[in-house]
């Protein structure tokens, strides 16, 4: 079977009645819908609501114990998860004066935790924003872990990808009340088109526009749309009326990375 990524509202759909996805081991999700899912950022301000460590780890912490990790992470959170971000990827997207510029956190990080299966991690780090809230968000990692759910996370190139592709989406449809959860819907779209996975989706207004703009496919069922990109993304392929877009207040900064970034 060809890679899947779910939306967050098939994982929430999902994670609520304890099925696990049709799409045997081939499922993954975007570092974007396991920070909507996980609870990582605060969904008004984007902030970090819990500490999380970076993908990039010195050896040291490999060997440290659970009671280590405690003492750890409750360091960290004393500094406040909004000042904790210091070592974790960053990207940002700038939008002028037509929207709030974004500085995307986490994404890599985040990814290693599911790939890797922290659920006892992930939990002890989510203390801080309230004992049920752990709760809930260890259940979800666990529920990742036991369905073998894995995440590709956002990349420089995906992010700049979306800055086209969300100003399109823009200048023909209305965006949700918070512009961010339009946002997050690009780009897991382009996440998806990236790692030349098909994205399952409950969202019939995007499946419509990757249709015109990305020329994809679709598939629907019930409530359920499969979009799919067909062959791989290779470096300079246009998108469908992106030919001319230039948007000079929109712009992009990150580090790139070697791999597949």
């Amino acid at each position: 079977m060809a890679d899947l990524a779910l939306d967050t509202q098939e994982l929430v759909a999902l994670h609520k009645t304890g099925n696990p996805p049709a799409n045997g081991n081939n499922n993954f999700i975007t570092s974007t819908t396991a920070q909507e899912f996980l609870g990582v950022r605060n969904a008004g301000t984007g902030r970090l609501r819990y500490w999380i460590p970076s993908e990039l780890r010195p050896k040291s912490m490999s060997s440290l114990t659970g009671k280590e990790w405690r003492i750890f992470i409750q360091q960290h959170a004393n500094w406040r998860p909004w000042n904790a971000s210091r070592r974790l990827d960053k990207i940002g997207l700038y939008f002028g004066q037509d929207y709030p510029a974004v500085e995307e956190i986490g994404h890599r990080a985040i990814a290693k935790m599911v790939n890797d299966g922290e659920s006892w991690l992930l939990g002890a780090c989510a203390e801080i924003a309230g004992t049920r809230f752990s709760r809930i968000t260890r259940s979800r990692m666990e529920y990742l872990e036991e369905n073998e759910i894995l995440c590709r996370p956002l990349t420089y190139h995906s992010a700049e990808a979306s800055l086209s592709i969300f100003h399109a989406f823009t200048n023909k449809y209305a965006i949700k009340s918070n512009y961010r959860n339009s946002l997050n819907d690009i780009l897991i779209l382009s996440v998806a088109r990236h790692w030349s996975m098909s994205l399952l989706t409950r969202d019939q207004l995007l499946a419509k526009f990757s249709v015109e703009y990305l020329g994809t496919s679709v598939n629907s069922i019930q409530e359920s749309t499969t979009i799919g990109f067909g062959k791989p993304i290779s470096p300079g392929v246009k998108m469908r009326e992106s030919k001319g877009y230039v948007n000079r207040h929109w712009n992009i900064t990150g580090r790139r990375v070697n791999y597949h970034s």
